[in-house]
């Protein structure tokens, strides 16, 4: 083999290896929405024996596993699939570390000229061009699973929710989520509401309360909804005010 060949093999080993994921990067994080806040949407990588796992956290608290197998198993990224998944103006700024399948990269980036400038990202791959999904990190291991206990009776829920499709989404669905949630209700059985664990209860509070009056709206109902339910707890009718600006329907 000539000095050539060799300095290619080692300059080939040496660019995959320094854009090779290691195991603290492995964690729970949450999407960041472009305008800052946190979201809703969780996702836990995990790597086992060399290979990476990227699970996304469904809205019961289970996990999803979208990494899947064979020909779109995670495999470290080299210097010319960053090219392809990173823009030239975010690589001129900071360097990034991948894996990757055909769908996404899930990646590291440390700024060049500030090392404390640090995250983790996403780059869609399913668009002409690759789409960039910030994250941040909440935990090191799988991020709080989160147990109810089981819901209410539906003689009790009875008494605050007046629709049966409501009460069957409050054991559905509602109760499952974490908390911030709310659960909206009118007397006439219009109902709404949300689960928003990265916002704030407030946030959640307005939700319910608009989906709620954009249903009694459309039902033509004349009671207005109320918010019956905040965390898991039955607010009391004292309690059951809208928020002090109305609400507008989407």
């Amino acid at each position: 083999m000539n000095r050539h060949a060799l300095a290619a093999i080692m300059a080939t080993l040496l660019c995959s290896s320094l854009h090779a994921l290691d195991s603290q990067h492995a964690g729970s994080y949450a999407v960041i929405h472009r305008a800052g806040r946190l979201t809703d949407m969780v996702i836990h990588v995990s790597q086992q024996n060399g290979q990476w796992r990227l699970e996304q956290r469904n809205i019961d608290g289970s996990w999803k596993d979208v990494s899947c197998s064979r020909n779109c198993r995670l495999q470290d990224s080299t210097a010319a699939d960053i090219e392809t998944l990173i823009s030239e103006a975010e690589r001129e700024h900071s360097r990034f570390e991948c894996v990757q399948n055909m769908a996404f990269a899930f990646c590291s980036y440390q700024s060049h000229q500030d090392p404390q400038q640090a995250g983790q990202l996403m780059s869609m791959r399913l668009t002409p061009t690759p789409t960039l999904v910030r994250l941040k990190k909440l935990s090191n291991d799988r991020y709080g699973e989160y147990f109810p206990g089981d819901p209410p009776n539906m003689f009790e829920i009875a008494r605050h929710i007046a629709s049966q499709e409501g009460m069957t989404a409050f054991i559905e669905r509602y109760w499952h989520y974490q908390p911030q949630k709310a659960f909206a209700s009118s007397p006439d059985g219009a109902w709404g509401h949300s689960g928003t664990a990265m916002s704030s209860q407030q946030y959640a509070i307005d939700s319910a309360m608009r989906f709620c009056e954009r249903s009694r709206q459309q039902a033509g109902q004349i009671a207005r909804c109320r918010i019956v339910n905040l965390n898991g707890e039955w607010q009391p009718p004292s309690r059951r005010k809208a928020p002090g600006n109305p609400v507008k329907p989407e």
